[in-house]
Order: C-alpha cells, then structure tokens, then sequence
C-alpha cells in the first residue's frame, strides 16, 4: 500500500495563536494549492481510499481531493493543547513550549501520546484493502508518522521540516511488516 501524507494548507493566523484541535479557516490561497495537490497526486479513485481527521481544515481538503468521499479517523486528529489552545503564542517561551510539548500540555497531551494515537490508525489504515491511501492531516502529526517510520526518537521533531500543502510518501511493505519513506516535504516550487 502507499500512503500519501497530504497536510492541510496554510491557516489564517494573524495573531499568531497555538492552535491544535480549535479551528482557524484557511488562507485565500488555498484553492491553487487544493488544485496542485490533486494534479500532483494523480491516483486511481478506484484503488484509492481518503482519510482525514475531523478538523475543517482537513476535511475542506479531503472532500475536494475524494469528491466528497473519505472516512474521518480521529486517531490522526491534532494535538490537543489542553487549555492552552487558542492562546497567543508570543505569551509562551520556547522553552516552556518544549516542555509541554515533551510532558505534555494542561489539560491536553504531549508529543508521545499524539504518537500513540497516530501507531492506532496506521494500524488500522494497514488494515484497509486499497493500493493507495491519501491521508489528509497536520504538518505535524505528518511529522511524527514519518518519525515512527524513521524508527526515529522524539528529538528529532523539530529538526524535520513540512509544510502545509505539502505531500509525502510511504509504502507499506507487507512481507517486511514495515513503512519506508519514499519521499518527504514534496511541494510546487520543487517540481
């Protein structure tokens, strides 16, 4: 199976906000970049399943990719940043935002129990009879996929890079019972 790791795009965030599962809509652009991602993925609706988590940015995304064909699966759901969603994130130092991020915020989770959650529905995505998958999420659950992938510990979460609208490739080796990364980060201004 392929698994194209498709993030949302880019949100309109004027002020700047932390912001995990509340909902921001998404900048003017994003219709070009929607229209990129489709042409750039080219797949067989016949052999091809969509899945995105609940969040409107994704689901935009994932309706117009699918035709308004895909399946929600939570488990690929934003972090949950607790109480300090939607606050602004000039208020919180960079240290104190690693912290939470490796301890876990209040209230919310930290980056390893987003990972627990994102092993649960690849499993379950694994599962599914299809030659392609097309999984709409966030830049940085994408992230910790590719991590998990990589066989990769936490630390080096800051040091990868995606961005929004982006896609990225794994393939599911059955006999090997494992993901290899095929590519990462593809984006309009490397093609």
């Amino acid at each position: 199976m392929n698994i194209y790791l498709v993030t949302h795009t880019e949100i309109y965030n004027p002020n700047n906000l932390l912001l995990g599962q509340s909902e921001l809509p998404l900048a003017e652009n994003f219709t070009s970049r929607f229209a990129w991602l489709m042409d750039t993925l080219l797949l067989n609706s016949n052999d091809t399943i969509y899945l995105s988590n609940s969040s409107r940015r994704c689901t935009k995304l994932a309706s117009f990719l699918s035709d308004g064909k895909f399946a929600i699966n939570d488990n690929f759901i934003e972090i949950n940043l607790g109480n300090l969603d939607f606050t602004e994130k000039n208020g919180i130092s960079d240290k104190q935002l690693s912290a939470y991020l490796k301890d876990g915020f209040p209230e919310g989770e930290s980056l390893a129990d987003v990972q627990n959650r994102l092993k649960i529905g690849l499993k379950e995505t694994l599962k599914l009879k299809a030659e392609n998958c097309v999984l709409v999420t966030s830049p940085s659950n994408i992230k910790l996929i590719i991590l998990l992938c990589l066989k990769a510990n936490l630390k080096g979460y800051d040091t990868l890079n995606i961005d929004f609208g982006s896609i990225s490739k794994l393939q599911y080796q059955k006999n090997k019972k494992q993901l290899q990364l095929i590519y990462c980060n593809l984006k309009p201004d490397m093609i």
